[in-house]
């Protein structure tokens, strides 16, 4: 969420622009994460775990949910503290 303040606050204060700001800012920031749970995805497959393997998918899919979400959330935040205008 912090990411996305931060995006938000630098883009202005144009709320639905900062708020698509502060999701793609937690895209790039996510990808560490996306890459940890490829790692646990090819382990519980190598392991032969079908539970194992839906589990993380879901797992994934979650918090990438979550993740994105908040991001956008900080974006609005971001938009809502700062005395910038939105670019043109």
């Amino acid at each position: 969420m912090a990411g996305g303040i931060l995006a938000g606050y630098l883009r202005g204060s144009d709320r639905n622009e900062s708020a698509l700001t502060g999701a793609l800012a937690t895209v790039l920031a996510s990808t560490l994460y996306l890459g940890f749970m490829a790692l646990v995805l090819l382990a519980n497959a190598a392991e032969g775990s079908g539970g194992g393997v839906l589990g993380t998918i879901i797992l994934a899919v979650l918090s990438l949910g979550y993740f994105y979400g908040f991001g956008a959330l900080g974006g609005v935040v971001g938009a809502g503290i700062t005395n910038r205008n939105a670019p043109e």
